[in-house]
């Protein structure tokens, strides 16, 4: 490597590091991401139950339970881990883009991944979908020197360990291994290369066979929830040819961005477009058919799932960017190159600037703000105070890591049997229905109760009316606060009702006992 491309790359990466490392804790763990600090909590007790009762694949998990032991459960200390992820899935992309083309397609490649807005969000997110990334860039280079004939004992190990942690990340990764495989029978047809061709499939079969339980165990617990129609993707109500456009606009521009801002999506698309169809005159070289195959087969497999959303395939990101970088480099004339480039990163950089601001969010459960709910409790909360979280999933796991978690000196306990915390924190709080049925026996001198917008899709129409109404029997209502209206998220201006116009994302409302 050159001096001058070692320096490049250092700028890339101090960029890259500078953009993840500012102010992490911006924003508020939510619902997902307390989940994922749940299943980390219960894994020293029960690996196999934790993960399996949950649906979920165990590596992330194990991941962050090592990480949690070694730096806490704050919220930075969290957030960092996935930092650390998206910082080494930029050095790895180039490592691998040089080795497929030159240093100059590595050198836009990882520029273009350090600036992606979904990478971005994904280096802070406390969840799976920044390591899929990077186990999906190690996979495919391993899997690329193998197709070089590369056939070392490294190579082997490393396609095989690194496919396998892929496979026990997310279910999705299925579809990235079909993708590598229909790339293997294309190239086996081309080359005839028997031996390449079986040691290959040989570690693909063996992968298979030893994530088949954990795979079956999810199927098995889904299986419901798709035959009776009950997946609620806000992607679901789109056709499937729509679909996939809008995977490539979220994998262009990030989740932080209205489809309807034309000044930016309009000139956006249509250069990212134009780069990544300019591919297409290359089709002959192996290396772009490869490409390809890893972007286009597991998204096109994805759109006919209703429970597909973007990030699930944020393991095709990297390569879709490599394909952009190709075709930049590959423009002779320098202005027009640069020109576009600097283009893409100013269109990137509107998004990133939502990002941060806390607009235009397509998941608006990520913008909620839980510190703040936390802190005006913490101020005014009394000994004796009884806190009601309307929902299990979301504000009484939520309420629990602010308020006793971060606070405890010892790390909450998780029980399966129960579904209930252990803590040795000062705070009461209480899933609505483990107050029990009669609100009359509640005897506390005062009620706090945490509603939050999904009530209307968890309980039956009426059903936390009734709550209220049985509290405001002995209580009066002394203080209520509102955070985000439904009408100021993306989601409500979409036509998709997914919520009661006029609902909130949450509502503190304190009572007092009457005299």
């Amino acid at each position: 490597m050159s001096k001058k491309v070692m320096i490049l790359l250092m700028i890339i990466l101090v960029i890259a590091a500078g953009v993840r490392l500012y102010n992490p804790t911006f924003r508020s763990l939510w619902g997902d991401e307390c989940h994922s600090v749940r299943n980390a909590i219960g894994i020293p007790q029960s690996l196999m139950g934790t993960l399996i009762d949950h649906s979920h694949l165990p590596v992330y998990f194990v991941a962050l339970a090592g990480w949690m032991r070694l730096f806490g459960i704050s919220e930075l200390a969290l957030r960092l881990l996935s930092v650390l992820i998206g910082f080494i899935a930029i050095l790895v992309i180039f490592k691998f883009a040089k080795e497929l083309f030159d240093e100059k397609t590595a050198l836009i490649s990882s520029f273009l991944l350090a600036l992606s807005p979904l990478a971005i969000m994904h280096s802070h997110e406390i969840r799976m979908y920044g390591l899929m990334m990077l186990l999906s860039i190690f996979s495919t280079l391993y899997f690329w020197r193998l197709i070089k004939n590369q056939k070392t004992i490294w190579n082997i190990a490393g396609y095989f360990v690194f496919t396998i942690l892929l496979a026990l990340t997310h279910i999705y990764a299925v579809l990235f291994m079909a993708a590598q495989f229909i790339f293997l029978i294309i190239n086996y047809l081309q080359e005839k290369n028997q031996s390449k061709s079986l040691i290959i499939l040989s570690l693909q079969i063996l992968v298979g066979a030893l994530v088949s339980f954990f795979y079956i165990k999810i199927l098995l617990s889904i299986m419901p929830n798709l035959a009776g129609g009950k997946i609620d993707m806000v992607f679901s109500v789109f056709p499937a040819y729509f679909r996939l456009p809008l995977v490539f606009f979220v994998f262009s521009l990030g989740d932080t961005l209205a489809p309807w801002n034309i000044f930016v999506v309009l000139p956006a698309g249509l250069i990212f477009a134009y780069l990544f169809l300019m591919n297409f005159k290359e089709l002959k070289d192996k290396r772009i058919v490869f490409l390809f195959i890893l972007c286009v087969v597991p998204i096109g497999l994805a759109a006919l799932l209703p429970s597909t959303i973007p990030k699930y395939l944020i393991m095709i990101l990297p390569f879709y960017l490599l394909l952009i970088a190709h075709s930049l480099s590959m423009i002779k004339a320098v202005s027009i190159r640069y020109g576009l480039l600097v283009c893409l990163i100013v269109f990137q950089l509107v998004s990133i600037s939502n990002y941060y601001k806390l607009r235009e969010y397509h998941n608006s459960n990520q913008m909620e703000p839980w510190q703040k709910v936390a802190s005006l409790i913490s101020q005014k909360y009394q000994n004796d105070d009884i806190i009601i979280a309307s929902t299990r999933f979301v504000p009484y796991q939520l309420l629990n890591y602010y308020l006793n978690m971060l606070s405890s000196k010892h790390y909450a306990l998780y029980s399966l049997q129960k579904d209930i915390y252990f803590w040795d924190g000062k705070y009461f709080i209480y899933d609505q229905k483990g107050v029990g049925r009669d609100f009359y026996a509640v005897n506390n001198p005062r009620i706090w109760l945490i509603t939050h917008i999904s009530n209307d899709r968890s309980f039956p129409p009426g059903y936390m009316k009734n709550i209220k109404a049985k509290i405001n029997k002995n209580y009066q209502l002394v203080l209520e606060r509102k955070f985000i209206p439904y009408e100021e998220t993306l989601v409500a201006k979409l036509p998709i009702k997914r919520h009661i116009a006029g609902s909130n994302r949450i509502t503190i409302s304190l009572y007092e006992r009457r005299e």
